[in-house]
């Protein structure tokens, strides 16, 4: 079973690496930075008019004060949301690079043509799997009396 996987190392690799790419551009896709920095725009200039009408008709306070509010809650929102999504972007190449290198070791590399299943046997009395990407082989001579 093992030898039959090592023999389709090649594809497997390929089709590993579209997948974690497609996963990453559909996140990437998620939010439309374009859309906020419009929308922050035109808040902003929301923002500009309101002043200006409160400085040549005096608005009533809570009125202006109000409308203030709406007006820069909205805009640390979308600010909040844009330096959250910047933020995921620069992880997101940088994992994308590893992934890279990664593709690059494994495609660079000789790997293992056939797999000695009775070596292994031999050598390996246990295997511990301490978490999905944790295990541990435990080799005979590491037996405790």
């Amino acid at each position: 079973m093992v030898n039959k996987q090592i023999k389709d190392t090649d594809k497997f690799i390929s089709r590993m690496l579209e997948n974690i790419e497609k996963v990453f551009s559909e996140k990437a896709n998620s939010i439309d930075v374009a859309a906020i920095d419009k929308r922050l725009d035109e808040l902003q200039e929301e923002m500009e008019r309101l002043v200006r009408l409160n400085v040549k008709a005096n608005l009533d306070a809570d009125i202006y004060g109000e409308e203030y509010a709406r007006i820069t809650g909205e805009m640390e929102e979308l600010r909040q949301q844009r330096s959250t999504f910047t933020q995921a972007e620069f992880k997101r190449k940088g994992t994308l690079s590893r992934v890279r290198e990664i593709e690059k070791m494994l495609l660079g590399k000789e790997l293992l043509k056939d797999f000695d299943e009775d070596l292994f046997k031999a050598l390996v009395e246990q295997i511990r799997v301490k978490s999905l990407v944790d295990v541990v082989f435990v080799r005979i001579t590491e037996r405790k009396p």
